[in-house]
C-alpha cells in the first residue's frame, strides 16, 4: 500500500508541476491557442517531468534537461519574440532549482539530518515535496 501511495503522490506532484509550468507560460506569453495545444503542452510537460524524475538521479542534470525541454516547448507552443520566449522558457526551471535547493538546505539545517533521507518514501519526503510545490507556486 505504501508503494501505491508513493506512486500516486509522485504522479500527482508531477501533474501539479506541469500545471505550474503551463500557468506561468500561459500568463506571461501568448499561447498559439488551440484547445488541443494547451492540453498537449500539459501532457508533454507531464511526461517529460515524470520520465526525468524516474530515470535521472542527479538533480542538477534533471534541472538542465528540464530547462532545455521547457525552452523548446515554449518556442513551439507560444508566440512572441525570441528573447521573451527564451526568458520565460527558462524561468520556470530556475524557479524550481531555487525552490528545491531552498527546501533541501532548510531541511538539513532545521532537522540536522542527511538530505538523502528525503528521497525515500516517508512523511518527510511528502512534506518536503508539498513545501517545494508551494514555494514554486509563490
Amino acid at each position: 500500500m505504501d508503494f501505491m501511495l508513493s506512486i500516486v503522490f509522485e504522479l500527482g506532484s508531477n501533474l501539479i508541476e506541469s500545471f505550474l509550468f503551463f500557468y506561468l507560460i500561459s500568463h506571461c506569453l501568448k499561447l498559439k491557442y488551440n484547445k488541443n495545444n494547451k492540453y498537449l503542452l500539459l501532457i508533454i510537460e507531464f511526461i517529460i517531468i515524470t520520465t526525468c524524475n524516474l530515470t535521472i538521479t542527479s538533480t542538477l542534470l534533471r534541472i538542465i534537461i528540464l530547462l532545455f525541454t521547457d525552452c523548446i516547448l515554449t518556442f513551439i507552443f507560444t508566440n512572441g519574440n525570441y528573447s521573451e520566449r527564451f526568458f520565460w522558457g527558462t524561468c520556470y526551471s530556475l524557479i524550481t532549482l531555487i525552490s528545491e535547493r531552498f527546501i533541501l538546505f532548510s531541511y538539513s539545517c532545521l532537522f540536522k539530518q542527511n538530505v538523502a533521507d528525503l528521497f525515500q518514501s516517508s512523511l518527510n519526503r511528502y512534506l518536503s515535496v508539498l513545501l517545494y510545490l508551494i514555494f514554486c507556486f509563490l
